[in-house]
């Protein structure tokens, strides 16, 4: 039968239905895409490395020659836009430094999710104290030590990714490379503290010092308290600085474990330490010790068999030999470690122990064969004195070749024991540090000097009594976030002796946030802005911004995923298409 003119029209006009159909759905699809993108979720490239080694900017992988790890550096922007790679490769685990494999055209940066929608949201919940109890609307606010993305206050376009260190509602100070806030309520409590804070809201310099009276200095020290990273964030802020599974096999003298006496037990020749009494049963203390060589600017005694005199600095691996920066090149050393491994009992009765020190300061955890442990303090400038016990706890009895994870760690004056995972043992605040009657953690911190003599730490593993493997055997260190000085003096916002006073005025508009990066040697943030965009000259003018701070408007969101990292070439050495799924991660 042969169709109707009506049905061909039918036909033909279900069609042209059809089409705008598709034309709408398309449409719909493009709108709800800029709708995602403007207010859920939107896709960033890291354009530097001041977040790195957690995430990447303009870089490119190497493998170290000597001792086998693999370890990202980045490239550094010159004059007229070029990329150049350090002039000199720096090896995260051994430091070999004299590697000439540098490639000149580097991979992107990672590609990360921002979650734009829950900083929107949070704008319309009540605020939260900054040190008050945790609410479930934290989930919505710009938290500390979150990783968010905001507008640079240089030009108001630019998108920053950077640690939020500092809320409104206090005032910040980095002491000795760690972070210090005070409350404002505690410090609007007293004369001198009222004071405090008239003279840290007026306009200053960058080189302008705050001429705080004793009074004002000792009020500000009552109030400050170290903030703590949380268990999640400080996952991430372990920078590795060796890893006995891949020591330096042909240059041994680079860095690794030797023994401070002679005869030993220790045998340090192949990737798990093993030790083995020497006489049976002896119960004589036998330790090894950590070293650099001088690759990383210290030295070995082979003389006196004793590890070198900076064995923890905070070289950063990604950023080579590059100058600039904060520090223009010196290294600073840091005691802030987490010495880790896994213990495999071979036999016998006996101990382990892990041993690390902070200034004069040496905790020692030690692991006995009958379950018990015990953690002690004692002091370096009195080594035959006796060691204070801080704590003592029982867990499960070593079973022989059943591993176990053992960790000590000091970090923001807290140590901490830790088994499978878990501490078993930590300082309070009344255990450590000891100080004097009347001194605060702040004044005491605010006294020390990264280059003094007591500053590099000491790192010994021991035993005694027991055969043992202790393989994965890992130091790591905290970051340490610097202070520009010119001249002896303290320089920058919110660095030690130059407070910032982030302040929390919603009725004036004003909420200041202040913000660093993880690579804290290379990064310009809070502490460095000099500058700002047009978009906050009248603010600025008004007293409603502050160079240093990132306003609540200016925050975009926090960094979620990274969905793309760098990916495999398909040729040599060019074109990185294909994706490293291996490399996708939650950002922390």
């Amino acid at each position: 039968m042969v169709p109707s003119n009506g049905s061909t029209i039918s036909t033909h006009h279900r069609g042209l239905l059809g089409a705008k159909d598709t034309v709408e759905s398309i449409v719909v699809a493009f709108i709800l895409a800029f709708a995602f993108r403007a207010f859920v979720a939107e896709a960033f490239v890291i354009p530097t490395g001041s977040m790195a080694p957690n995430l990447y900017g303009m870089h490119r992988m190497h493998t170290c020659m000597v001792c086998g790890t693999e370890y990202a550096y980045g490239f550094s922007v010159m004059a007229g836009g070029q990329l150049a790679p350090p002039g000199e490769l720096i090896c995260s685990n051994c430091g070999y430094r004299r590697d000439k494999q540098v490639a000149d055209n580097p991979d992107n940066g990672d590609r990360i999710f921002v979650l734009k929608w829950l900083f929107d949201l949070g704008r319309m919940l009540p605020d939260v104290p900054p040190h008050g109890p945790r609410q479930w609307w934290h989930l919505f606010k710009p938290c500390r030590w979150d990783v968010v993305v905001f507008k640079d206050p240089n030009d108001g376009t630019t998108n920053f990714i950077k640690r939020l260190i500092g809320l409104p509602g206090e005032v910040l100070e980095i002491i000795d490379g760690d972070i210090y806030t005070a409350r404002v309520a505690d410090l609007e409590a007293t004369d001198e503290g009222r004071s405090v804070l008239a003279k840290l809201e007026r306009p200053r310099r960058f080189t302008e010092q705050v001429p705080f009276t004793p009074a004002e200095q000792r009020a500000l020290d009552r109030a400050l308290t170290i903030q703590r990273k949380t268990h999640r964030a400080q996952q991430v802020l372990w920078l590795p600085v060796y890893h006995h599974d891949f020591f330096p096999i042909k240059k041994r003298e680079l860095a690794g474990w030797k023994a401070t006496g002679k005869p030993s037990g220790w045998d340090t020749r192949d990737r798990g330490l093993r030790f083995e009494p020497a006489h049976g049963g002896d119960r004589r203390m036998d330790e090894i010790a950590f070293f650099r060589g001088a690759a990383d600017l210290g030295g070995y005694d082979e003389a006196v068999g004793l590890p070198g005199e900076r064995p923890v600095t905070d070289v950063y691996a990604y950023n080579g030999s590059h100058e600039g920066g904060l520090g223009r090149g010196e290294t600073i050393d840091v005691s802030d470690i987490r010495l880790s491994g896994v213990l495999v009992p071979r036999g016998g009765d006996g101990r382990l122990w892990l041993s690390l020190s902070k200034r004069d300061d040496c905790f020692t955890a030690t692991f006995g064969s009958e379950g018990k442990v015990r953690l002690t303090r004692s002091s370096l400038r009195k080594r035959n004195g006796p060691a204070h016990l801080v704590g003592e706890v029982r867990i499960e009895p070593f079973h022989r070749d059943r591993p176990v994870r053992v960790a000590l760690s000091n970090v923001d004056y807290r140590v901490s024991v830790w088994v499978d995972g878990r501490p078993v043992l930590e300082t309070s605040d009344e255990d450590y540090p000891a100080l004097p009657t009347g001194v605060h953690l702040a004044e005491y911190a605010r006294g020390l000097k990264a280059d003094s003599s007591d500053a590099s730490p000491e790192i010994r593993i021991g035993a005694e009594g027991m055969r043992l493997e202790l393989r994965h055997v890992a130091i790591d260190r905290d970051v340490y976030y610097r202070t520009l000085r010119e001249q002896g003096r303290s320089i920058g916002w919110g660095v030690q002796s130059q407070p910032i006073y982030l302040r929390n005025q919603p009725e004036r508009g004003i909420q200041e946030y202040y913000c660093l990066g993880d690579n804290s040697p290379l990064s310009k943030d809070s502490r460095l802005w000099t500058e700002i965009g047009p978009h906050l000259v009248e603010r600025l003018a008004r007293g409603e911004y502050q160079f240093g701070t990132v306003p609540a408007d200016q925050m975009i969101g926090r960094a979620f995923f990274v969905y793309w990292p760098a990916g495999f070439p398909l040729v040599h050495e060019r074109l990185p298409l294909i994706p490293n799924v291996g490399n996708m991660r939650l950002i922390r």
